[in-house]
């Protein structure tokens, strides 16, 4: 059996786990010994993966650990209904963008103006890309907005307090 090095990806990249095998090995060796309805026993099961993949194989899996573990792997091994998540997701979005656009919302000449995007490079701020009531998702190259960030950046390191967060009014 060759070994795949290229493991740790989608569910099994969800958390570290100090003992977690590689799943495309673990698979090779639940493949070998173990026909389709047969039980798997991981009596250290930890992050679950070899009982996700006898459960992805056709097997039956049985699982013991200590409760943190225990739950890691149940965790994995629930069917989660992509409808039901993105639906959910945006229930809960809805009631908290409000919240959440306010600490993006810094005054412009005036005018409540939400960052939806800041994109940096070596510490600076390259572009700035916002919303207004005026204005939605308009680009801002180089501009106001920027020097505002810069502004912002500088006063935390600083200690000078010349910018106020729209929400709190707080000095930033």
């Amino acid at each position: 059996m060759g070994v795949n090095k290229n493991t740790y990806k989608g569910i099994y990249a969800m958390h570290k786990y100090w003992g977690k095998k590689p799943f495309n090995e673990i698979s090779k060796f639940i493949e070998a010994y173990t026909e389709p309805e047969e039980t798997v026993l991981d009596s250290f099961c930890g992050s679950g993966v070899t009982l996700l993949e006898a459960v992805k194989l056709g097997r039956k899996c049985v699982g013991v650990d200590n409760p943190i573990a225990v739950k890691i792997a149940r965790t994995c091994l629930t069917a989660v209904c992509p409808e039901v998540l993105s639906q959910t997701f945006e229930r809960i979005k809805e009631k908290l963008r409000a919240v959440i656009n306010s600490l993006y919302t810094v005054e412009e000449d005036g005018e409540k103006t939400l960052v939806t995007h800041t994109i940096w490079k070596n510490g600076e701020p390259l572009e700035v890309w916002y919303e207004t009531e005026k204005k939605k998702k308009t680009y801002a190259p180089a501009g106001r907005l920027i020097s505002t960030c810069q502004k912002i950046r500088l006063c935390r390191r600083t200690g000078i307090r010349r910018a106020r967060c729209m929400r709190t009014r707080e000095s930033m």
